[in-house]
């Protein structure tokens, strides 16, 4: 039997009708209420059916979980596109947080993505962890969840898979077909093996933690982002372990390996529910929510992080667009004699650059440095004015 993790143990509801109940660990006081995620210096913000708001300590009082006690709605957060700007993953946990403050029954994360940014899917795996106060679930349906997008469902709090889904490294037809951006098995090639070593071991660290977290197997965690490791399942007296190659000893009984080394780990959805890597395989939607007992559930669908990357991919495209056109103009201006022609194009050059100075000050999170614009927008400012002065002459 898997122990129950702390995360789980913490987890709690938004309800006044009949909320969670807070028992004072060293009184054995007692109240009923759910936690908000406001704070108010170290402590957190509690709306209590007896006393209204309070702020309290939460590691000071056992909390425990009712489902009954909260709304009687659930959020989802459906991600097709897994998120590379820093803005999706704010609207993302923007929307768990308000989920959580309503009293909804739980978040659902509906997942069907690979690839990402690496720093990205960090730090928004980073947010599910530290939102305690409401369950988050993730559902792999679709393809998967390949690549950095595996870490998403490894930091909620339980996993459902569907039939025809996979879990770990990039190896769906959707993957290979249709996005070709750096996979984590090109790391090594794309940035050099030691700048590929420590970013693996970054991953690795981060995978094992959310797997330990949410009482997962950490050695296959850290399979589907370190090809170098070769898994096993072992047989010890209290049952079956997973552990690495390296720790075996001569007591284990091997049953199986489950990743050889030179191979990213990846899961169907049978090996994934076998290895406690997912808990339940659902054939659909429907399914799941007749199991959470949430059938008549209101649905609440969270899409702002949808439109963030409509609008960051729209204004990327503009940008685009322009630093070809920037490009076009100073190969132009290189060939110019004529002096009036000279400042046609550094005047077209200047609404090329007040534009992407405008996008660079907006969206930090595009690369674009609004130092170095602005230098070269006042370089090309003072060379229109010294072209300005010899007309006059």
């Amino acid at each position: 039997m898997r122990a129950i993790s702390l995360l789980t143990l913490f987890l709690l509801l938004s309800s006044l009708a009949c909320a969670d109940t807070f028992v004072n660990k060293r009184t054995n006081k007692t109240f009923t209420g759910f936690a908000t995620t406001k704070k108010l210096g170290d402590k957190t913000i509690v709306i209590s059916r007896e006393a209204g708001k309070l702020s309290i300590i939460p590691s000071y009082y056992n909390i425990s979980y009712d489902a009954k006690g909260r709304k009687n709605a659930f959020a989802t957060i459906k991600i097709t596109n897994t998120p590379k700007y820093n803005t999706e993953a704010e609207a993302i946990e923007k929307a768990i947080k308000t989920a959580t403050d309503r009293g909804y029954l739980f978040v659902l994360i509906e997942l069907d993505a690979d690839g990402g940014e690496p720093y990205i899917e960090i730090k928004l795996s980073s947010a599910i962890t530290n939102n305690w106060q409401c369950p988050i679930y993730c559902y792999i349906n679709g393809n998967g969840a390949h690549d950095y997008a595996a870490l998403i469902p490894l930091a909620c709090n339980k996993i459902f898979i569907s039939k025809d889904a996979t879990f770990g490294s990039n190896v769906s037809s959707k993957s290979k077909l249709n996005n070709p951006k750096v996979r984590i098995k090109d790391l090594h090639k794309t940035i050099g093996n030691n700048v590929g070593e420590k970013f693996t071991s970054i991953l690795r660290a981060t995978a094992s933690s959310l797997a330990q977290n949410n009482d997962r197997p950490t050695i296959l965690a850290q399979a589907m982002f370190d090809n170098q490791l070769k898994a096993i399942e072992v047989e010890n007296k209290g049952g079956n372990d997973f552990i690495s190659d390296n720790d075996k000893r001569k007591t284990h009984k091997i049953i199986k390996t489950v990743s050889e080394d030179g191979e990213f780990l990846e899961l169907d959805a049978k090996e994934a529910l076998e290895t406690a890597m997912a808990d339940k395989i659902v054939d659909s939607k429907e399914e799941l929510l007749s199991y959470l007992e949430a059938s008549d559930a209101e649905e609440v669908v969270f899409d702002k992080h949808v439109q963030v990357r409509n609008s960051i991919d729209s204004v990327v495209s503009d940008a685009l667009e322009t630093f070809e056109k920037i490009q076009a103009l100073e190969n132009k201006l290189k060939t110019l004699s004529n002096n009036r022609e000279k400042v046609a194009t550094i005047q077209a050059l200047l609404r090329c650059y007040n534009k992407i100075s405008k996008v660079a000050i907006r969206y930090p999170e595009l690369g674009v440095s609004p130092t170095e614009t602005q230098l070269t927008i006042t370089y090309y400012k003072s060379l229109l004015r010294s072209l300005k002065d010899s007309n006059h002459q």
